[in-house]
């Protein structure tokens, strides 16, 4: 799953940092509580943006889980958010040189999900 704050930049441009930080963790947090309480797996967030999935050993339940977290995001965020959810398979590899691996997900579910949400409108949730 992918969701985008498509408010953050503009509202960037006219606030003040500390209003953009309130805002930056309101959202943040609205997307991470509602991945976690459908039992997902927030793998990165950065602004006002999070890439989560739910692991392979929790299908087909976890796609239902994945849709209803996305759906609640929207609830809570309305027309300031997009999020698209991708059924597919990935793997979450460690990449890099030994001193700096870090976990990446791989696969198609993220470049789908990544399409779906480009093309998305806020306040919509695209499945793929």
């Amino acid at each position: 799953m992918m969701a985008d704050s498509r408010d953050i930049a503009k509202l960037s441009e006219r606030v003040s940092p500390d209003v953009l930080v309130e805002s930056l963790n309101r959202v943040t947090t609205g997307l991470i509580s509602a991945v976690e309480k459908k039992e997902g797996i927030v793998y990165v967030h950065i602004g006002g943006s999070l890439i989560a999935y739910w692991p392979p050993s929790m299908m087909p339940a976890g796609a239902s889980s994945a849709i209803e977290a996305a759906s609640d995001i929207v609830a809570a965020c309305g027309a300031s958010v997009a999020v698209s959810v991708a059924v597919a398979e990935f793997a979450l590899a460690e990449v890099g040189p030994e001193t700096a691996k870090r976990p990446l997900l791989v696969g198609t579910a993220y470049q789908r999900a990544e399409a779906a949400l480009r093309v998305s409108s806020a306040g919509v949730v695209t499945v793929d």
